[in-house]
């Protein structure tokens, strides 16, 4: 049955249980246990099918034949049913088959076939259309939530209150895990057209954060994402957002330690150059000095001044220029904004220009005040971090902020004088004098 309210935007939460869907609506408690158990085991019969002919695919279109995906048709519908039919009885492990038989592993596998990122129409194809389905499901599940559940996008007054009955937290889980598998959906598209925008599944995440604050991986997510597209900044910041949240995400350990590992690649490739961008040199040396901090690793002695140099020369560019200013003209251009509302009744146009600047500041080599905040951000928090655990370094977080502590104000009347942050052949740096001597 199709609701007859309009359509409400996903800005918050409001449940209120459903007993039907625990009885089914009809019939004993018994039939409906028998029913709920047989549809298991079909789902069991059908992902081991699908396991088997996944093992054995050899090209990226042995997963697309039209016998898998008959077989994946069936795994959804009865993944689906199972979902709304005995939710607290088998609702998670419906859910969780559904997202990794039927998406998950479809796509991990092909770009195993298909490591060379070298695809071909076809097979672009096949993976484009898997995707959108996939997209186009969780939205309908989404709906389902809405109608079946009596959820409320808009209020916020029941939202992550931690009352209500089991039925309702598992339905307030379901929705953030969908809105997490729409993101993830829509960042595998990304892998595909690199030159696409990065808003939708940002904007997606951004949604499942709101969802669950206290939750660390949508952060890990987000991160993923901004390192995808080089905004190094970005993907720091919420790194760190997710290990210090209440419920962190344990692969964030993993992600950090491997962009602090190529990080450190990209530093002694630089070390070569004759002329880099300062806003190139100071992400390097952000991400650097957070990581080292962050764990309390060796640091160099000059490896604070060097950082502190280029965030002040970056600061005086970006008080120089005026132009950095918000700029929504691309939305009206391209018409995602509309084109994104329409289609996931998510209103998310306050964000669709901070997520197109964090993309467009890394490919111009600037700093603006957004990814300014998010850098002093990380420094507050290494600062608080290294104070907590009585750090020998809590004073090299201290200074490593002061530069931005400093009034804008004065900055403008000329205290710190404007330099070309655009070369860094006026900026003392430790590993030239070394390699000069």
């Amino acid at each position: 049955m199709v609701s007859s309210r309009p359509n409400e935007k996903l800005n918050g939460l409001s449940l209120e249980s459903n007993p039907a869907l625990l009885t089914g609506g009809s019939g004993s408690n018994s039939e409906d246990f028998d029913n709920s158990s047989r549809i298991f085991k079909s789902i069991n019969d059908v992902q081991r099918f699908l396991e088997v002919k996944r093992s054995k695919a050899s090209t990226v279109l042995d997963l697309f034949t039209t016998s898998l995906e008959a077989q994946r048709m069936r795994l959804k519908s009865y993944c689906e049913r199972l979902m709304f039919k005995d939710p607290l009885a088998y609702g998670r492990e419906a859910k969780d088959i559904l997202w990794k038989k039927c998406y998950y592993d479809v796509i991990n596998t092909a770009k195993l076939l298909r490591s060379d990122s070298q695809w071909q129409p076809d097979e672009l194809s096949c993976v484009q259309i898997h995707l959108q389905s996939g997209i186009g499901h969780y939205h309908h599940i989404l709906k389902r939530f809405q109608q079946e559940f009596n959820i409320s996008f808009t209020d916020r007054r029941s939202k992550d209150k931690g009352t209500g009955s089991e039925l309702d937290h598992w339905a307030s889980s379901s929705v953030y895990c969908c809105l997490i598998h729409l993101g993830d959906l829509s960042r595998y598209k990304l892998d595909l057209y690199p030159s696409h925008s990065m808003s939708l599944p940002a904007c997606y995440y951004y949604q499942a954060l709101y969802w669950r604050p206290a939750s660390g991986l949508p952060h890990n997510q987000l991160a993923t994402l901004y390192n995808a597209q080089a905004v190094y900044i970005d993907a720091t910041y919420h790194y760190f957002r997710c290990l210090n949240s209440p419920k962190p995400f344990e692969g964030a350990v993993c992600n950090l330690r491997i962009l602090a590992d190529k990080n450190r690649q990209r530093m002694r490739q630089n070390s070569t150059a004759d002329s880099i961008p300062v806003y190139k040199l100071l992400v390097e040396h952000f991400v650097h000095l957070s990581y080292t901090l962050y764990y309390d690793l060796p640091l160099k002695p000059e490896s604070k001044e060097v950082f502190v140099s280029y965030l002040e020369s970056c600061l005086s560019d970006m008080l120089a220029v005026t132009h950095h200013a918000p700029c929504t003209q691309w939305m009206d251009q391209s018409g995602e904004c509309s084109t994104l509302m329409s289609y996931t009744h998510i209103d998310c146009t306050h964000l669709l220009p901070w997520i197109q600047r964090a993309v467009r500041r890394a490919q111009d080599q600037c700093l603006d005040s957004r990814s300014l905040m998010k850098l002093m951000a990380t420094l507050f928090l290494l600062s608080y971090r290294s104070k907590k655990h009585n750090s020998k370094k809590h004073g090299v977080c201290l200074a490593a902020h002061l530069p931005a502590n400093e009034s804008p104000v004065d900055r403008h009347r000329g205290q710190v004088a404007p330099v070309d942050s655009r070369r860094r052949d006026r900026i003392r740096d430790p590993r030239m004098e070394e390699r000069s001597g």
